[in-house]
């Protein structure tokens, strides 16, 4: 077959697929209110005569939160050097088994005897502190609001 020929045949079959995607897609946006049965009425007062779409400036409030670092001194105490004095040993747990405490044997408990041999010297380490504090700030935004001839000049009044 000819390539020009089968190019058409290939458009031809694809020409209402298109259609059809272009109607079902634009088609609640060209007929939105008529389509679906819906009237404008207005935002503010509820009345349906003569609105139009309109926008609109609105002040809201925004909480904004925002963290604040700082270092905060302390004093501590650094120990001098030691020397070991002498081991202790002691045996410990039961030597009679109790009957609602699980058996163990006796054990060694081992520990050392230190003794400072230089004096401890102070020292200043920094603290790093954390504060958050939540501002609430005006914010603006526009909004679209339908909006009959009256409450527009009362909302342009307003400004």
């Amino acid at each position: 077959m000819n390539l020009a020929l089968l190019i058409g045949k290939k458009i031809m079959n694809s020409r209402p697929r298109i259609c059809l995607t272009f109607l079902f897609a634009f088609f609640p946006f060209v007929c939105g209110e008529i389509a679906w049965g819906q009237t404008s009425c207005c935002a503010q007062c509820g009345c349906v005569a003569g609105c139009q779409r309109v926008c609109r400036l609105k002040c809201e409030e925004k909480r904004v939160t925002e963290t604040l670092w700082a270092g905060k001194s302390e004093e501590i105490c650094l120990p001098g050097k030691s020397r070991c004095v002498d081991q202790q040993c002691e045996m410990i747990g039961d030597q009679v088994p109790d009957a609602e405490v699980p058996c163990a044997q006796p054990k060694k408990f081992v520990w050392n005897l230190w003794q400072p041999i230089t004096a401890p010297t102070s020292a200043t380490k920094s603290k790093l502190m954390k504060r958050t504090i939540v501002k609430t700030i005006p914010s603006y935004r526009w909004v679209v609001e339908d909006l009959c001839p009256d409450c527009e000049a009362t909302a342009k009044t307003n400004k």
